[in-house]
């Protein structure tokens, strides 16, 4: 007798469908084909497009459109889309900048420190810095250079946020970090010390 599962798979609406085949750097001839088919019927792009925003997809959704079936998408998605996805391109690159500039201020004071998610994700994992959303970046420092990390952080511009204080972590649902944040160009540091938090 086969094992049965235990899970149960629910049907994906039309629009998270095509969203999951976008969802991807590298397109099969077949799900080419699926998607330009999704296209054609009758779908809620405002629904496309929440669910494009709400997972951090509009990019690898645009490029995929835009290649496949720019002719076939509704004119004014296909324009909103583009027009986030180009915005977001342009943070991204004057956020990888700060992110030179904040590795390199580290390492020349002696401070070792690792970047993740963000930037350093989005050129490892889609080999394209604007095909990843990101606002913030996250810096992985040893726990006892974090005093030091902070000193450098601050001659640069940036202020503690609000309730981050001196010596003191930020103790919140995402675990132990400080936030700095800088107004112009406005980016936002967190400071970690560790990698996996306790939840």
């Amino acid at each position: 007798m086969p094992a049965r599962s235990s899970t149960k798979q629910l049907p994906l609406l039309p629009e998270a469908e095509l969203l999951v085949w976008c969802a991807r750097t590298v397109v099969s001839d077949e799900l080419k084909r699926s998607i330009r088919r999704r296209v054609q019927e009758s779908l809620d792009w405002s629904i496309v497009l929440g669910m494009a925003r709400y997972h951090g997809m509009c990019p690898l959704l645009y490029r995929n459109l835009a290649a496949l079936c720019s002719d076939l998408v509704p004119a004014k998605p296909l324009t909103q889309l583009r027009q986030k996805v180009q915005a977001d391109a342009l943070l991204n690159r004057s956020l990888a900048q700060e992110l030179v500039l904040l590795c390199d201020a580290l390492a020349s004071n002696g401070l070792s420190v690792i970047p993740i998610k963000g930037a350093t994700l989005a050129v490892l994992a889609y080999g394209d810095l604007a095909l990843r959303e990101f606002t913030d970046l996250d810096l992985l420092i040893p726990e006892g250079s974090i005093a030091e990390a902070q000193r450098v952080i601050l001659l640069l511009g940036y202020e503690r946020k609000a309730n981050s204080v001196e010596g003191h972590q930020l103790e919140d649902k995402e675990g132990p970090y400080h936030v700095l944040i800088k107004k112009r160009p406005i980016s936002r540091v967190d400071l970690q010390w560790v990698m996996a938090h306790q939840h």
